[in-house]
């Protein structure tokens, strides 16, 4: 047999060496090669046979040791695997030096690959040289010399258990995962990663006790604070919360790296102290970690920030997306009798209050802006039925409060409520939309699919088989795997998906679900349009979609002439009534809509002056119902039953209409026939 290694330049004693302590294997039944306790034995020839015993014991003693780290290795399993072990042709013949060389060597390679100093290992004290032996070299006369059994001994005299500090890790355990062997540590007390199993168990149970992971990977969850506006120079109304979790257990004191994606974006903190663009923090006993995040002055756009756990070389990560701009945007929002304008760090609200739609306000009715209590933080959405209020946020929780005669708030019960209440196990909401007795919910499935879930009055069309549903309960009609957008209103609900199809079901007296349809109810979802819609909004009577195209288009109700400046598809029953459309919006018996041009345009009933014209008459076609000199561009408009209110790109808030039930905010007066602005009053 011939062995060929590399060239070592150590020191090699043949004969007379001082031994070191034998390791464990030495008295290994299996493995035994002589008693040790004879030392003239020392000094007898080796036969091959022997030498595989010794290396095969060496073998299984780094394969035990060395577990996390695959064992032995590759070098040795390859010599292990190789013809000579497999044959007993030359075990009886004497071992020469040189073979002796070649089998221990890959050992000491192995200790070296794992970095591992062979001082902490029993061998080499007296030795300043990697191996104690010349060069490997064939003109070496020694390495045809013949073997002795105390040569055998030394070469493998490494004791993996030696701890020069009296614990119970042996020193190379702990040199290897960076903890000082030469310093006395109490490990029943020690916990080097913090995941709450001490040193001493992840040695005996093989884990890397600086890898709080142990190489699985945890869940990571973004829990709420994603998707916020931040004003630059300030910070998040809200902090960012993750959540982590190893199947569905959380994980506390687990570390996490973060970091801001974004260059030049801002600086994160933790416990209120910012320390740049990344830190290192761990959870909290709920398996939470709160991080702050502040906008630099100069930076408006969107900011990524990265929540990373790794394990080993491997990683997962999770990303939060917020928005930084230099003045925080208003939303806007109308129920039938209400106004809500809203940002990520207040709401407002006025009008009708007699169910408590204005949380936090006591009164009836409330006539100026105010601002409300008990809402959650990072609002996506604000929507109400008649009597009743939902709130999505931004991490995909519903809230729910105002009536709930007929368990609209899907809160499991029939109490109505005039705080804002989560709604249990409603989860992964991406939008909600609230009817006359009766709440929609689309949820995402998290696999391209989503769920329409429903909650209250369920008749009418709105469910077929269940009249009352106090919880939320799927709604059974959708026949598309997906959709994007709700919009429910008295006793109708439609759908957008995401292939710009529109559906609907439920009352359609009107034809305000399908116009092509003269059926009373409609009981199952029907595709009203086939393809390009890219938004949709309906009223008591009225429906409409603007398309990818920006075209308006709109369905049901004419006896107000609100549909009658379009042209009417016969075939479909649709109204195609302007093209290069922004926005619109619809109330009960009119429309507004707003051109790509700035120009806001209404039309239908105008008993109120919810036209925005005083005309003297209860049905008009208007153009041109802003003059653009005295506002900034707008941004957004909204309608309730008899109101129409709007935001200009300078915050500002305008509002014409019914204000008896103070939905416009602007005192006692009764009607506002031409544009007012409207003030906030947050008290």
């Amino acid at each position: 047999m011939q062995f060929k290694f590399q060239s070592i330049v150590c020191v090699f004693c043949c004969l007379g060496l001082q031994l070191q302590a034998a390791p464990a294997w030495w008295s290994d039944a299996d493995y035994q090669l002589i008693d040790t306790a004879r030392a003239e034995n020392d000094n007898a020839l080796v036969v091959q046979g022997q030498a595989k015993q010794a290396f095969a014991a060496a073998k299984s003693y780094f394969d035990n040791e060395f577990v996390q780290f695959g064992g032995a290795g590759k070098e040795i399993n390859a010599l292990f695997q190789s013809n000579w072990f497999a044959t007993s042709t030359y075990d009886y013949n004497v071992l020469l030096n040189g073979q002796l060389k070649s089998l221990s060597q890959p050992f000491y390679l192995r200790l070296d690959g794992l970095g591992i100093p062979l001082s902490l290992v029993g061998f080499g004290v007296n030795y300043t040289d990697t191996f104690p032996w010349t060069d490997n070299d064939p003109t070496d006369d020694a390495d045809y010399s013949p073997a002795l059994i105390g040569q055998v001994k030394y070469v493998y005299s490494f004791d993996l258990n030696l701890s020069q500090d009296g614990d119970t890790i042996p020193d190379w355990w702990e040199y290897v995962f960076g903890i000082d062997p030469s310093v006395d540590k109490d490990n029943s007390s020690t916990d080097s990663d913090g995941d709450s199993r001490l040193d001493v168990l992840e040695y005996a149970e093989k884990t890397d006790p600086t890898d709080y992971y142990d190489g699985t990977l945890p869940s990571l969850k973004l829990i709420s604070g994603n998707g916020q506006q931040v004003i630059a120079g300030a910070n998040a109304a809200n902090p960012i919360v993750v959540r982590v979790d190893n199947d569905a257990i959380p994980l506390s004191n687990a570390p996490l790296e973060v970091s801001l994606a974004t260059p030049n974006s801002g600086e994160l903190g933790a416990n209120g102290v910012f320390s740049g663009a990344s830190l290192s923090a761990r959870t909290d006993t709920a398996g939470e970690l709160s991080i702050d995040y502040r906008a630099d002055p100069e930076f408006e756009g969107s900011v990524t920030i990265d929540f990373l756990a790794r394990s080993g070389e491997n990683q997962i990560s999770v990303q939060a997306i917020l928005n930084a701009v230099k003045e925080l945007s208003l939303s806007l929002f109308s129920g039938v009798y209400q106004t809500y304008i809203y940002n990520e760090t207040s709401v407002s609200g006025t009008g009708q209050n007699h169910s408590g739609q204005l949380a936090g306000r006591s009164n009836g009715t409330v006539d100026r802006f105010s601002e409300l209590s008990g809402l959650p933080s990072g609002i996506k959405k604000i929507t109400t039925g008649s009597d009743h209020v939902l709130v999505l946020t931004n991490n995909g929780a519903v809230y729910a409060w105002g009536d709930n005669f007929f368990g609209q708030l899907g809160l499991g019960d029939f109490k109505g409520r005039h705080a804002p209440t989560l709604i249990p196990d409603l989860n992964n909401v991406i939008d909600v939309s609230a009817g006359d007795g009766f709440s929609s919910f689309l949820v995402d499935n998290e696999d391209s699919t989503t769920t329409i879930c429903l909650s209250g009055n369920l008749q009418d069309g709105i469910k077929t088989d269940i009249t009352i549903s106090n919880l939320p309960i799927l709604a059974g009609q959708t026949e598309h795997p997906s959709a994007t957008r709700l919009a429910a209103c008295a006793r109708h609900l439609l759908i957008l998906c995401v292939d710009g199809s529109v559906w609907g079901w439920g009352q359609n007296n009107l034809g305000q679900v399908n116009p092509a349809s003269t059926a009373t109810y409609i009981s199952k979802a029907t595709r009203i349009i086939e393809t390009g819609v890219s938004k949709i909004a309906t009223s008591p009577d009225n429906s409409l979609a603007i398309t990818d195209t920006d075209e308006l288009k709109a369905w049901g109700n004419t006896a107000f002439d609100q549909l009658n400046l379009g042209i009417l598809d016969p075939s479909t029953g649709i109204y195609a009534l302007a093209q290069n459309i922004a926005h619109a919006t619809l109330g009960n018996g009119f429309i507004g809509y707003l051109s790509k041009s700035d120009s806001l345009m209404t039309a239908g009933l105008n008993d109120s002056g919810q036209l925005g014209r005083d005309t003297g008459t209860q049905k008009i076609a208007s153009t041109a119902v802003v003059e653009r000199e005295a506002t900034g561009a707008i941004t957004a408009i909204v309608s309730g039953d008899r109101h129409l209110v709007y935001t200009t790109e300078k915050n500002e808030l305008y509002g014409f209409g019914d204000n008896r039930h103070g939905a416009l905010g602007a005192g006692e007066t009764a009607q506002l026939a031409a544009p007012v602005l409207l003030t906030l009053d947050q008290n």
